[in-house]
């Protein structure tokens, strides 16, 4: 091979390699103010929550650079309940108690943008022993009502009935 066509096959190899730009990253300066969009959830009794906020890693306003950030609710022991892309979060099996959580957005490289002023405060108190027992017999006892009565029909309808005109 001659030299010249191994510079330009080196040359055109150069050119064709990808090229790995990153888009600029975003800053707290671009994510504006964030707060849930229901603080107060009391008397909880099912021990689950879906919590909302207001959405400030729209794609239209950072440019495509959302993808980056995300979301995180936790309580103020630190504990995470969330980390995601979405404006919402459903937190499941609560025990009894008071919980107050807090969302921030986070950067890819873990630093906080920013984070609500005002928590969300659920009470979680579940339905008493006592409550759920009675509910529980109640239903029992319209159950066998209704079994009882299905079964009464059923006999009923299998005795032969007499014809008109025969007396024997």
């Amino acid at each position: 091979m001659r030299p010249q066509t191994l510079g330009l096959t080196f040359f055109l190899l150069v050119q064709a390699l990808p090229v790995d730009a990153k888009s600029p990253s975003i800053v707290a300066a671009d994510v504006g103010p964030i707060a849930f969009k229901q603080t107060k959830f009391e008397d909880v009794r099912a021990g689950y929550v879906s919590l909302e906020w207001n959405d400030v890693l729209e794609k239209d306003s950072l440019a495509g650079r959302a993808s980056e950030a995300t979301y995180v609710v936790s309580d103020d022991d630190g504990t995470m309940y969330y980390h995601g892309h979405l404006p919402m979060a459903f937190v499941s099996g609560l025990p009894d108690g008071d919980y107050r959580f807090h969302i921030g957005v986070v950067g890819a490289d873990g630093e906080v943008l920013a984070t609500s002023d005002e928590p969300a405060v659920v009470q979680v108190e579940h339905w008493s022993l006592t409550q759920a027992l009675s509910l529980f017999t109640i239903g029992l006892i319209v159950f066998l009502i209704l079994i009882g009565l299905i079964t009464h029909g059923a006999i009923r309808s299998r005795r032969p009935r007499p014809v008109p005109g025969d007396l024997a």
